[in-house]
């Protein structure tokens, strides 16, 4: 077991609630079985990597075996690819989607996700250092991480416009919520709360969709 700092507060709220926690994995477990009954058999060549991916992020084959998030710059491209998966190729499965343009898109959201996750590393700098997990804050410091984000933000605006080819109202909530999450880049520290990163930083993944709806409401 690691010291308190090296604890994240959502493992340490696992650690004081073990029957509750459990309880939900194993609700969520029973529930995502009964939805893949319904999917197209090929949604699982999607859903079966992302599984053991989300599994053996923190579950070790064996003792002494590194997880997947402890194999170093590792953690974060992981997170993206999962999210980018669930975001736009599961969903591509469904409506047959033209695999050029669902390139563009899904690069688009890798890069979007990853912007949105090296605040969280900045936040995670303490812990990361303890746990010897190499991360790109802690290799090029926190000024330059945010430069990255900031970039990687630029870029994926760009695919995403070549995506939609106009500015859509899918496109401009996508833009306005890139501004709100380079605002949260921007003021990335390590000793903010954790409420900075969970609420704010995390809204930046909602954002798009409820610009989405606001900027429909007031041109219907």
């Amino acid at each position: 077991m690691g010291s308190k700092e090296s604890i994240s507060p959502t493992t340490q709220w696992m650690l004081d609630k073990p029957l509750l926690s459990k309880s939900i994995s194993i609700f969520s477990f029973v529930m995502a079985l009964l939805y893949m009954v319904d999917l197209p058999k090929k949604a699982l060549f999607v859903i079966i990597p992302i599984s053991l991916i989300s599994l053996f992020y923190v579950q070790r084959l064996s003792e002494g075996k590194k997880v997947l998030r402890e194999i170093p710059y590792l953690k974060i491209f992981l997170i993206a690819a999962v999210w980018t998966a669930v975001l736009v190729i599961l969903p591509s499965i469904f409506i047959e989607a033209d695999l050029s343009k669902i390139l563009f898109l899904s690069f688009g959201i890798f890069l979007y996700m990853i912007s949105e996750i090296i605040p969280f590393d900045i936040r995670d700098m303490k812990r990361d250092e303890i746990e010897q997990t190499k991360t790109i804050p802690l290799l090029i410091g926190i000024k330059n991480s945010k430069g990255v984000a900031i970039g990687l933000l630029l870029i994926a605006n760009l695919l995403l416009y070549l995506y939609f080819s106009t500015l859509t109202i899918d496109y401009i909530s996508i833009l306005l919520s890139s501004f709100f999450l380079s605002f949260m880049v921007i003021n990335s520290k390590k000793d903010r709360s954790d409420l900075y990163y969970s609420f704010l930083v995390e809204l930046s993944l909602i954002l798009p969709y409820l610009f989405s709806l606001f900027i429909s409401f007031l041109w219907s």
